[in-house]
């Protein structure tokens, strides 16, 4: 059995090429949901990519738990699509975009942003989510998250901190009670974005620096896990979503799992600690169990 997990969680080929059929597919292709709510409370902006034309599984599922919160969708992806796949995501979602942009998920963030305000689905009281594909999750229900956050006097939180680099909220989750921040501070922030040959440099350019700018404009900022209250012994400066994720899903209710790990993206987790992770998510949530393990096979191809 060790023998199997480890090979099923060992990192995807780089000689690994995508269907081209996949990606000859029209782009932008785009679905709109007839029906629109009168009243938005709170919209988040899905940002996601495949490799292969498809949304996965555990990104369905994902979307599911966020429209349990009331919240309503806009889904871009960074990628092409086969088009019966939207069949997946169309009562889910207001609006989906599948193009290549290159520009990663703050690209996707952008255009997301510029769709919900050039169709005024943004109120006075609207909230709005930033948040991606790259965890799996969430374990406990948002709607719980949502509540603490909210009785908190701040305009802008995320599920985790980090002082990698310099202080900044990290922005695969991303949560804005502020109508003013998101048009007249977000907004001209994201439209800046532009695509980059690397991933590093979108974290660099734009995730890191986005705290200190809005906190530089007087905006009030919090996590949900602060790093100062993080179980993981390794210090302050490291990334507690990688270095200790076990411990913040044990300890801390935290709601998400970083699909890298799984990946084994990282030379610091070998594979039996890995695999380690793949058995403890099968007993304490099955219900992600299959969900995982058919992304990561997926994956594998």
């Amino acid at each position: 059995v060790i023998c199997y997990v480890v090979y099923l969680f060992s990192p995807p080929s780089s000689t690994h090429t995508v269907a081209l059929s996949a990606w000859d597919i029209p782009v932008p292709y785009e679905y709109t949901n007839p029906t629109i709510p009168d009243k938005i409370n709170r919209i988040a902006v899905f940002a996601s990519y495949s490799n292969d034309g498809r949304i996965a599984d555990y990104v369905i599922k994902y979307l599911k738990e966020l429209k349990k919160t009331n919240t309503d969708i806009v889904f871009i992806s960074d990628s092409p699509i086969f088009p019966e796949e939207v069949n997946k995501i169309e009562k889910l979602v207001l609006y989906a975009l599948f193009e290549r942009h290159g520009e990663y998920d703050f690209g996707s963030y952008k255009r997301g942003l510029n769709y919900i305000l050039a169709h005024r689905l943004l109120t006075d009281n609207t909230e709005l989510i930033l948040c991606n594909d790259s965890v799996y999750g969430p374990f406990y229900p948002l709607s719980d998250i949502f509540y603490k956050m909210n009785a908190k006097k701040v305009d802008f939180w995320g599920m985790t901190d980090s002082f990698q680099i310099q202080y900044h909220l990290q922005s695969y989750f991303l949560y804005f009670k502020n109508s003013k921040l998101i048009k007249y501070a977000l907004l001209p922030y994201l439209n800046r974005v532009k695509k980059e040959t690397k991933k590093r440099d979108i974290v660099y350019k734009y995730e890191v620096p986005l705290a200190k700018y809005l906190h530089d404009r007087g905006y009030k900022i919090a996590a949900y896990n602060p790093i100062a209250l993080n179980p993981c012994p390794r210090g302050r400066k490291v990334n507690q979503t990688i270095s200790c994720p076990l411990e913040l899903i044990e300890y801390h209710h935290f709601p998400f799992l970083k699909r890298s790990i799984l990946l084994g993206k990282y030379k610091s987790w070998k594979p039996e600690a890995i695999s380690y992770i793949f058995h403890y998510i099968r007993s304490r949530f099955p219900e992600f169990y299959s969900l995982i393990k058919s992304d990561l096979e997926h994956a594998k191809k």
